[in-house]
């Protein structure tokens, strides 16, 4: 195994195992369907996060003073699309395992209470790459 493959899975082992599941709203341009006689122009993901801390510069950065900022590690391993500015992040303060239901459902999202719920944009996005791929982002958002 080398050690690009080793750096990959490590990141995606911990953020599985240590993270907490999001709702990520990926903004997409797509085409006008036929069949449903929409267009579609976003897609909703559930992967694991690890929240992290904002750095000082980030937090001083001119257009940032004033907002509520924090940072989100995702693995990039096996991630089928591509993070970027604009895209949406709903996640909550609270312990996932205090409630029986799955992250990945509506009523689990539903049955939260509203201020342990927040809602953020992607301002920044940065790669972190292990030879060919790569292995994390770390996305930098504000509250919406």
């Amino acid at each position: 195994m080398s050690v690009t493959t080793r750096f990959g899975s490590s990141v995606k082992r911990n953020i599985t195992r240590f993270g907490k599941g999001i709702i990520y709203k990926h903004n997409i341009t797509s085409g006008y369907d036929p069949d449903t006689g929409t267009t579609d122009n976003s897609y909703t993901l559930y992967p694991k996060a690890f929240k992290t801390e904002v750095s000082q510069s980030e937090a001083k950065s001119p257009n940032l003073v004033g907002k509520e900022i924090t940072a989100f590690l995702i693995s990039g391993v096996e991630l089928d699309f591509l993070p970027k500015t604009g895209d949406e992040i709903t996640y909550t303060n609270l312990k996932v395992m205090d409630f029986n239901l799955d992250w990945e459902a509506a009523e689990f999202w539903n049955g939260l209470p509203t201020e342990s719920v927040f809602k953020v944009r992607v301002l920044a996005v940065k790669e972190y790459w292990a030879g060919e791929e790569v292995a994390m982002y770390r996305l930098l958002c504000a509250a919406i």
